[in-house]
């Protein structure tokens, strides 16, 4: 393993990053933008938004399918996720690197899709690939707990999936939609639908001396810890990583038939649990309105 220090570390990004994934129409540029607004209202966010792909963008990768019989062989596809990734990268940087509007303000960005979304959709391409395009490697630390680390890019401190039964996506569209092909393969979002979902999949440790020295994961269809064995030694089992084997947290939240004011209370639930507990610069005034928002 490499004992280079990690590129990402929160005392140089000098902020906080939340990243909404998901597939398309499952909400994602809404809630970007309800956050955003909502952390704006507190004055005490300086606010980044990022956007995933301009439709312009997208647009010129359909033509060069077309040109070719509407086939994007792999290489294209991945390449334009991570050509995107790095201008997402771009803009995140040059935020936490400039200096605050105001003092007092707390950075954040909140941004649409990250290196997460080249894994779900180019899974095929292998995940070895994708991380070696990213930067992404794995450095060993304390108790075997492996660190996710990128060279190139920033690494959220939160993602936050956006789920949605794929039944319930046309009734989404609006007369602006533009389909890709892949929209109108069922088989295929669903498939696609389930590898976000197991993104944010609970994992649970063997304590059992034989299993590898007890950091054996093991992948059960419940969440429920209750009376839990391990199938391999029969040892008891505890909450673990998520099977990613990244660093920080991935939350998975369902859309369907949520209404933006349900879906929005539930994703700042998550916030203020994993990356606004612990900013001691809020007044208590600040930290009540926070609550009750």
């Amino acid at each position: 393993m490499s004992d280079e220090k990690p590129a990402r570390e929160k005392s140089e990004k000098k902020g906080i990053y939340v990243v909404f994934e998901g597939s398309r129409f499952t909400g994602k540029t809404t809630m970007r933008k309800e956050i955003a607004e909502w952390l704006r209202s507190t004055g005490s966010f300086q606010v980044l938004e990022v956007e995933e792909a301009s439709e312009k963008m997208r647009q010129s990768i359909r033509e060069i399918g077309d040109e070719f019989d509407n086939e994007i062989d792999d290489d294209i596809d991945i390449y334009d996720f991570v050509s995107d990734t790095l201008r997402q990268n771009k803009r995140i940087r040059h935020f936490f690197r400039s200096k605050p509007s105001k003092p007092e303000l707390q950075k954040i960005v909140i941004a649409e899709r990250s290196f997460l979304s080249s894994i779900v959709y180019q899974n095929d391409v292998g995940k070895q690939r994708i991380w070696d395009l990213h930067g992404i490697g794995i450095q060993e630390h304390v108790l075997m707990n492996p660190k996710v680390t990128s060279k190139t890019f920033y690494l959220p401190d939160l993602v936050i999936v956006l789920d949605v039964e794929v039944e319930e996506m046309p009734n989404r569209y609006t007369k602006e939609t533009v389909l890709e092909k892949w929209d109108r393969d069922l088989n295929y979002l669903m498939e696609v639908r389930k590898r976000f979902r197991e993104l944010g999949n609970i994992s649970y440790r063997c304590t059992g001396d034989e299993c590898n020295e007890g950091w054996r994961f093991i992948h059960f269809e419940t969440s429920s810890e209750a009376t839990k064995k391990c199938p391999f030694c029969n040892s008891r089992v505890i909450q673990g990583k998520p099977p990613t084997d990244y660093d920080f947290p991935i939350e998975v939240i369902n859309t369907t038939n949520h209404g933006i004011k349900e879906v929005f209370g539930k994703i700042k639930s998550l916030m203020e649990l994993h990356v606004l507990n612990d900013l001691t610069f809020l007044s208590q005034d600040e930290k009540t309105y926070l609550e009750r928002k």
